[in-house]
């Protein structure tokens, strides 16, 4: 599967911020919430943001290439799925 650029570029942004969640999250593996609360909490942040974001760029949210929208389902997801067992 081939991706534009501007999908290219949404992909590598992604990385960066999972990155750098993943950093923050496991600063906190040691605290009384622990990793799993931390990172989808962080998670649900993010998407909030990037929902906001491309609601803000008025972004199509079924586009041919990737976009906030995209960013904000995948983050969502990611929380959704820290959390799913209590």
């Amino acid at each position: 599967m081939a991706f534009d650029s501007q999908s290219r570029y949404v992909l590598r942004r992604f990385a960066v911020k999972i990155a750098f969640l993943a950093a923050v999250a496991i600063v906190q593996a040691e605290t009384r919430w622990g990793f799993k609360a931390a990172i989808g909490t962080l998670a649900i942040l993010s998407a909030l943001i990037d929902a906001g974001l491309a609601a803000a760029r008025r972004e199509r949210p079924m586009s041919g290439s990737l976009n906030y929208w995209d960013e904000a389902i995948v983050f969502l997801a990611i929380g959704i799925a820290a959390r799913w067992p209590p």
